[in-house]
């Protein structure tokens, strides 16, 4: 019996979820905004991106958002 790796999250899963959640129209709509920024900035699309936190950060930090027309605190 061969067992397959579990399947990863993607930032569409966590997009998916934010959908779903409970936070207001607006709250959701700025979640899924920022998401969509960050899969724009890393150059692929959501369903591509792994959903891993600590990776995310590893390669944001190597970005000058700026030059993709996101401020800093954005």
């Amino acid at each position: 019996m061969s067992s397959s790796p579990p399947s990863r999250a993607s930032l569409e899963d966590a997009i998916s979820l934010i959908s779903r959640s409970d936070f207001t129209d607006r709250q959701k709509q700025d979640m899924r905004s920022a998401v969509r920024t960050v899969a724009r900035i890393l150059g692929a699309e959501p369903k591509a991106i792994p959903a891993d936190p600590a990776a995310l950060r590893r390669r944001l930090e190597v970005i000058d958002a700026e030059t993709h027309g996101v401020s800093r605190g954005r």
